[in-house]
């Protein structure tokens, strides 16, 4: 229990300390946005048997890690805790594709074993490149971004509070388990059943604490709409950034094509 505290107060201090950060390479947020997700799309893109080009576009985010000069490890846990479910997604190409493609060594591989390491490889640059924005950026700044690009008022606040409040969840959560722990002995009390309970009364308490929470911004003239802070105007570096990110990732299409 007190490592799952220690985490939660190292994620506080980590997002404290990026509120006093300034945006990555003094570029504009939209811009840096625009291009991770153009970086995306791209990725996601890649014909199912091409695994080259894959490994070209690696070559971005290891330059977004260079020029923050951000650590490795970090980033990689985060990454690996999200890979089991980009695993989950191509398990099953190896035995359902079974067209052999190249032999290595003597072994035959096959599309399928080629096609999830595809997945693997697509999961990791797309995962990479988003837990990298997010790091090197606030996320209220982010969100001011998708604001300033007419993305819906609605979702960018729902991902405002979401991001917000995650926290009170995991301290609500963390506080009840404790309770559990001190109340049983011998493994009692820690069942299916009881663990289903205690989901329950977390769902009660999560409602009851938002409908207050929710009052209490009502009552302080909150309509539904954040502000944001306005952006500076894109300059030409900006420009230079997000043309010579776009090229660099149509040439790699390109010449694989």
């Amino acid at each position: 229990m007190g490592k799952s505290f220690t985490k939660l107060e190292q994620v506080k201090q980590w997002d404290k300390a990026n509120l006093q950060e300034s945006s990555f390479l003094g570029l504009d947020t939209r811009v840096v946005l625009i291009t991770v997700l153009c970086f995306v799309a791209f990725v996601v893109s890649v014909p199912k048997y091409e695994i080259k080009s894959l490994i070209i576009y690696f070559a971005f985010p290891v330059f977004l890690l260079t020029a923050s000069q951000h650590h490795l490890w970090p980033i990689a846990k985060k990454i690996l805790l999200v890979s089991p479910f980009v695993v989950l997604m191509g398990v099953f190409n190896p035995f359902i594709d079974k067209a052999p493609l190249m032999e290595v060594f003597g072994i035959t591989i096959t599309g399928g074993m080629v096609s999830f390491l595809v997945i693997i490889l697509k999961g990791m640059l797309s995962v990479s490149a988003i837990v990298i924005l997010t790091s090197l950026i606030p996320f209220h700044k982010i969100c001011g971004a998708m604001a300033a690009l007419k993305v819906p008022q609605a979702f960018v606040v729902q991902i405002l509070f979401l991001y917000r409040y995650i926290f009170v969840l995991v301290e609500e959560a963390g506080s009840m388990q404790r309770a559990r722990d001190l109340r049983s002995f011998n493994g009692r009390g820690k069942g299916i059943q009881a663990t289903s309970r205690l989901l329950g009364s977390l769902f009660i308490r999560t409602l009851d604490r938002s409908q207050r929470i929710y009052r209490s911004m009502l009552s302080r003239g909150f309509t539904g709409e954040i502000k944001m802070t306005e952006l500076r105007k894109i300059g030409l570096r900006d420009y230079f950034f997000v043309i010579v990110c776009v090229s660099f990732f149509l040439i790699v299409k390109i010449k694989v094509l």
